[in-house]
């Protein structure tokens, strides 16, 4: 299919968009000059002579550019861009008409002028910028009450609006109007968080300044003031009443029933703001709660009223209102309040649920004043003293190793290399190895510690840089490590239920109101019978092979795992969802695991390779594996002999040899990764969500 429109024109544009967001490929013949659309030629495409045109087929066309979106939206019909249903079409296509027949009519004059293609008569400017100004406000109100402008859900009439808005940010509406329409900008900038939009309209530019005609011009050009016009803080701000009480400062999660009738002060950020003709509602944040607070009267007509946006830092003072009709069971009645720090109110139109990951990731630092990804970093918080709590009360030890090491633990291809002052030097992969060599010290140790895989994954629990819980205990046997591991995770899962349950529940979405069973004992299943279990039944669980042929073709096909393969993930979580409790999958073959774990006695006379480990990782349903532990060697001969046999210096590990030369000793120890165990924990399906700052391929900041 072939557009032909004009390079700037917003229909063109608009429907480009479109096409781009539904992945339609065009081919694009630009317009040069406006009288081409006056000849015979392009008549026979389009008899009104307008742009763009859409050249279907030889002789068969399509005009006017919201029929050719609507064209675009159903040859993509799983984009629901129409609507779902009967309500929602409708809808849809009200707010389409009224884009392209009202705002896009009624604005014209007004652009046109400030833009020098049209004579600036004011008795056509002014009627248009009001109507205008009218008919954004009816969009701002609406854009209010729903996610997008015909409702909750994207629709051609948001790629409309926002394609015309893009002309009119950039040329009418100068910081004082945009403020004016907040939910407007929240829209705009959600939908210029869509890739489609910055390949088509680039980065989107804003007006420093409202244009003005006529008399008002001339008075703004002839306007020189002998004096600095007075600063707004310096007038016209809340005055407080000294006729009443002192307020006690508190933080909102210490307000109770007993402060009813209370003055408190309290200070954080607006978390949302609604404006009530007489009334501002302002939902105010300070990390510890959110409390509704009432302005009315003199304190919301005031000129800073007018810097009352989201994410503005305020201390309001007020009295205490206890109400289970508010918010919460209670509301502040202000009777004053100070701005401590200006926004713009657009940082939440910057990331929204529809943004993409991308955009997500480079606003890291303000999608955590959402209250879903504050709750994650109240539960993270909260579970990281919880497992610290069960180790203190097994009297297990807590120790802070190195991080900057000169040794390696899971491979050599996994590590990020540095230079030392002078020698190379990695960061850590594990602390494994440190707190081994503190077990003659301490008895039983742990650590929570950053490490690093150099991995390029991209799957939904793989990070560069992850939270390790690790653990090493002294004089256990195999059983012994599997019960303390569950023991670990069980006492922490019922601790979290106990005491926070209420956010566990929220971020899960399902309803619970108490924590869903756990099942105990957790199963043990040996890799062996792994294999045999994902390889039988009438449905079995098949391993994914992909070959290339000669020709380049690619061809993928299941077949069953073998003794010796690595149990990837999708199937790892399908096989624990048969299972449907959570499993120690154990004993690895040594070819598959780490060299210095202890083999299993049982198969002293098998080929080493094939001989099994004292290994297990623990997986979870809807994670999988979440804890991967193992005895350690302990003996100075098999240690020694691994070490040579791996290549690696017995001079730069003499430290962690030493361990079995004075003393050697049955232990073992795991490490948990703290990011995958807060996903099982919250139902939350990527690690990046529960992570603070994601560490990713290609991603170091913010």
């Amino acid at each position: 299919m072939k557009l032909i429109t004009k390079a700037t024109s917003p229909f063109g544009l608009y429907t480009q968009f479109v096409a781009k967001y539904c992945g339609i490929d065009l081919e694009i013949e630009e317009i040069k000059d406006l009288a081409e659309l006056k000849t015979p030629e392009y008549r026979k495409i389009n008899p009104i002579g307008k742009i763009p045109a859409l050249v279907v087929e030889e002789d068969k066309t399509i005009c006017e550019s919201d029929a050719i979106a609507m064209a675009f939206a159903e040859i993509a019909p799983e984009m629901k861009l129409l609507g779902k249903d009967f309500l929602s079409r409708g809808q849809v296509r009200e707010w389409l008409f009224a884009i392209s027949t009202d705002l896009e009519g009624i604005i014209a004059p007004w652009f046109h002028a400030a833009v020098g293609a049209g004579k600036p008569i004011p008795v056509v400017i002014e009627p248009s910028k009001a109507a205008a100004l009218k008919f954004l406000k009816v969009a701002d109100t609406q854009l209010t009450a729903h996610t997008f402008i015909a409702g909750d859900e994207l629709s051609l009439a948001d790629f409309a609006l926002s394609s015309i808005m893009v002309f009119v940010y950039r040329v009418l509406l100068g910081p004082d109007l945009r403020a004016e329409f907040p939910a407007l900008m929240r829209h705009f900038h959600a939908m210029a968080a869509i890739p489609a939009f910055t390949e088509t309209f680039g980065t989107p530019e804003f007006a420093k300044e409202t244009p003005i005609f006529g008399k008002d011009a001339a008075k703004k050009a002839k306007k020189a003031p002998a004096t600095p016009a007075p600063v707004e803080s310096d007038y016209s701000v809340p005055v407080p009443d000294p006729s009443l009480p002192t307020p006690t400062a508190v933080k909102i999660r210490e307000i109770t029933a007993e402060d009813d009738g209370k003055r408190v002060e309290v200070n954080g950020w607006a978390h949302r703001i609604r404006n009530n003709g007489g009334l501002i509602f302002v939902t105010l944040r300070d990390g510890s709660g959110y409390l509704q607070c009432v302005l009315t009267k003199k304190l919301i007509k005031c000129l800073k009223a007018k810097q009352l946006l989201a994410e503005c830092s305020l201390k309001i003072m007020g009295t205490i209102k206890i109400d289970e009709r508010a918010p919460g069971g209670r509301e502040l009645k202000a009777d004053y309040w100070q701005l401590l720090g200006g926004s713009d109110g657009e940082v939440k139109a910057k990331v929204t649920f529809e943004s993409n990951p991308d955009v997500l990731l480079t606003n890291r630092h303000l999608v955590h004043r959402g209250t879903n990804a504050s709750n994650i970093l109240r539960i993270r918080s909260h579970t990281m003293k919880a497992f610290r709590d069960h180790f203190d009360s097994r009297n297990v030890f807590e120790i802070t190793p190195p991080t900057l090491v000169q040794t390696m633990v899971e491979g050599g291809s996994t590590l990020f290399a540095l230079d030392y002052f002078g020698q190379p030097a990695y960061l850590t992969q594990s602390s494994q190895l440190y707190l081994e060599t503190i077990c003659p010290s301490l008895g039983d140790v742990y650590c929570i510690m950053p490490s690093y895989r150099a991995e390029r994954s991209h799957t939904r629990r793989h990070l560069a840089e992850f939270t390790h819980v690790e653990v090493e205990y002294s004089f256990i046997s195999f059983d012994d490590l599997l019960n303390r591991i569950e023991d670990m995770v069980c006492s922490v899962y019922d601790g979290l239920w106990e005491r926070h349950g209420d956010i566990i529940a929220e971020l899960r979405g399902k309803g619970e109101t108490e924590a869903p069973k756990l099942e105990r004992p957790f199963m043990r299943l040996e890799y062996m019978d792994a294999i045999k279990m994902c390889n039988e039944g009438p449905n079995p669980i098949l391993k994914k092979v992909t070959r290339t042929n000669e020709d380049g073709s690619v061809e993928t096909e299941f077949v069953p795992f073998e003794v010796g393969d690595d149990i990837p993930e999708a199937a790892e979580r399908e096989l624990v969802e048969r299972i449907g409790r959570p499993v120690f999958m154990t004993k690895f073959l040594a070819k598959m695991k780490a060299f210095y774990m202890e083999r299993d006695a049982q198969d002293a006379s098998l080929p080493e390779p094939d001989q099994r480990t004292l290994s297990a990782d623990l997986l979870l349903p809807g994670v999988g594996e979440v804890v991967g532990g193992s005895m350690r060697i302990p003996d100075l001969e098999t240690i020694t002999r691994k070490f040579k046999e791996e290549g690696l210096s017995l001079d730069d590990y003499y430290w962690y040899i030493d361990l079995r030369k004075y003393g050697g000793f049955p232990h073992g120890g795991f490490g948990l990764g703290l990011g995958r165990f807060i996903c099982w924990l919250c139902g939350i399906d990527h690690i990046r969500d529960v992570t603070l700052y994601p560490r990713i391929e290609g991603r170091c900041k913010p």
